[in-house]
């Protein structure tokens, strides 16, 4: 598979090959669904790279047409055209950025909701190009589009086509390989777990939409000036749709795949106009049997171009870890919680953090999972307030805790499943320490803290960091889990069940692991436990909860003692 390491330099020198044997009408006819597939590659962007499907990608599309249409109508001149890509660019990059803000923000996962939004936007733009003829030219559009100046769209116009999507090629295979590129990977596979690291993962949708409307509207640009004319065609539905198509059947996870696919759909569609009236049931065809048996697409067995850098030196560096940020206590103070007319926390008192292991017992529904669920702006508080380190929090995302300092980990295992046990790791790491310009720098491996060298020692398969999450067993997920928590630094520890699904020896290990962790990084840990081995070996203090209510708290042999724990709560061991 090494061959295939640089495929997307390969494919850039096979565009700037073609030519030689081709005549240039065939060149004309692949420049323009070079064009597609550029703009089927925005799709794959929101795709195959983020999980998130746009199903009216041609609005940007139409959108950069017109843009550049409207500024080069009559004679282009070098100025023009600059600045009518310009306005290609900015203007679906904002627009796209905008909706996403608008959506994303709004629902936790948009999923469908989204796709259908995108696809309602696309039937409004139709509309409203026709109605606005005054602008966009109506039902007849934009015609008398000049060519680029220097260049003949039957001749050379194909030497820019494939310059510019060398580049995206290019510039899109080095995104891949930042942490920017990483966490639109990690949103796809686990977007609830890139929250609960303490990205924003509403923000990092809605910036990769951007990106993938101003890639689609740079191909609109050049659309106009290939075509010489704009119809509200441009910004369909039916064009959104092939754009769609041409990702899939490529391959929308490779960065190669939707150009390719655009390209081959394109120019096969094109011989079949020709010979066969029926034409569209073979495309149709092609495209069904594709996603049936091939749903990674025609080139989806290829691999990809991703790097690694590490450090520049052969040993690991180590970072000091950082220091917690004054004394990490949360107080819920008469904190309700309802939905509709459920009552999950009633009046609920209780006080985390300090020092040392606090474990959080209670029978099935009596409110723990929803206490962390509320303190980690899962579950908005109805009444009373939450108290961080003395002061008022409201979390309303996730990721609001997480900036603040408050880890979670899930009861069950919550990973990346199709990135490496590595970059499971780095992109815990990387949490705190990150900031908006290194986001888009390549991402720099190896740097390991005081903390992780310490679960290298301590949990020996997370060396073998090439490989992939999905392949680990429960219980390694479930360290793997416990340790991206960890490592990502948070004033107070929130564990959901951490020994759940692990064996004896697991479990006692784990104990073991969690002493050490505490002991050594001096910040508090709060655990959601039914097990009383795990309870009486690692809680300096238990809270008991019942009815969403604290009912007693105090050491472990008090709270065993204790006739009201006694009567609705028994725990086994393993």
């Amino acid at each position: 598979m090494a061959l295939f390491r640089n495929v997307n330099t390969y494919a850039v020198a096979a565009l700037f090959g073609l030519p030689l044997f081709i005549d240039s009408y065939t060149a004309y006819e692949v420049g323009l669904y070079l064009i597609f597939g550029l703009a089927a590659l925005s799709v794959s962007l929101c795709w195959g790279k983020a999980g998130f499907l746009p199903l009216g990608q041609a609005v940007f599309f139409g959108l950069g047409a017109y843009a550049f249409g409207y500024v080069n109508q009559g004679e282009a001149t070098v100025p023009s055209a600059l600045l009518g890509t310009v306005y290609a660019l900015l203007l679906p990059a904002l627009a796209a950025y905008l909706l996403g803000r608008l959506v994303f923000s709004r629902t936790a996962s948009a999923g469908p909701y989204f796709s259908l939004i995108t696809l309602a936007v696309a039937m409004l733009a139709t509309q409203l190009a026709l109605v606005f003829d005054g602008v966009t030219g109506g039902f007849n559009g934009l015609n008398s589009i000049s060519d680029l100046p220097g260049t003949d769209r039957y001749e050379n116009l194909y030497w820019v086509i494939a310059a510019v999507v060398g580049v995206i090629l290019l510039v899109m295979q080095y995104m891949d390989n930042t942490p920017f590129g990483l966490l639109l990977n990690a949103i796809r596979d686990n977007e609830q777990r890139v929250d609960l690291l303490g990205y924003k993962s509403d923000h990092l949708k809605s910036a990769v939409f951007a990106i993938s409307a101003a890639v689609s509207g740079l191909a609109g640009a050049l659309y106009a000036a290939h075509q010489g004319i704009v119809t509200p065609t441009a910004l369909g539905f039916f064009l959104s749709a092939e754009f769609v198509i041409w990702a899939a059947v490529g391959g929308r996870f490779i960065l190669i795949g939707p150009i390719a696919g655009a390209v081959v759909m394109g120019m096969v569609s094109s011989e079949l106009k020709e010979t066969f009236p029926y034409w569209e049931v073979i495309v149709a065809t092609i495209f069904i049997l594709v996603v049936l048996f091939l749903p990674k697409g025609l080139l989806g067995w290829l691999p990809t171009c991703k790097s690694r850098k590490y450090a520049d030196n052969s040993a690991a560096v180590v970072c000091e870890s950082t220091p917690p940020d004054g004394c990490a206590e949360l107080e819920m103070d008469n904190a309700c919680v309802s939905i509709g007319e459920v009552s999950i926390l009633s009046t609920l008192q209780m006080r985390l953090g300090g020092k040392g292991v606090q474990c959080l017992i209670g029978p099935n529904g009596a409110g723990k999972t929803s206490a962390f669920n509320t303190m980690t702006g899962v579950l908005p508080l109805s009444s009373g307030s939450l108290i961080w380190k003395g002061e008022r929090f409201h979390p309303k995302k996730a990721y609001d805790a997480a900036c603040q300092g408050i880890g979670r980990k899930l009861q069950i295992p919550s990973v990346f499943p199709t990135l490496t046990v590595e970059e499971n790791i780095h992109l815990a790491l990387w949490a705190r320490r990150s900031y908006s310009r290194s986001m888009y720098l390549s991402a720099e491996y190896g740097h390991v803290t005081a903390s992780l060298a310490a679960f290298y020692d301590a949990i020996p398969f997370l060396k073998e960091g090439e490989v992939s999450a999905g392949e680990l067993s429960v219980g390694q997920r479930q360290l793997l889990d416990f340790v991206m928590t960890c490592v990502s630094e948070p004033d107070l520890l929130l564990l959901d069940e951490p020994c759940a699904g692990l064996s004896p020896v697991e479990t006692t290990s784990l104990i073991n692991i969690i002493k050490d962790y505490v002991a050594r990084e001096e910040k508090p840990c709060v655990i959601i436990e039914h097990d009383m081995q795990v309870v009486e070996k690692l809680a300096d203090e238990v809270l008991v909860m019942n009815h969403g209510s604290m009912l007693c708290l105090g050491s472990f042999e008090s709270v065993r003692a204790n006739t009201d724990v006694r009567s609705i709560y028994a725990g086994g061991t393993k």
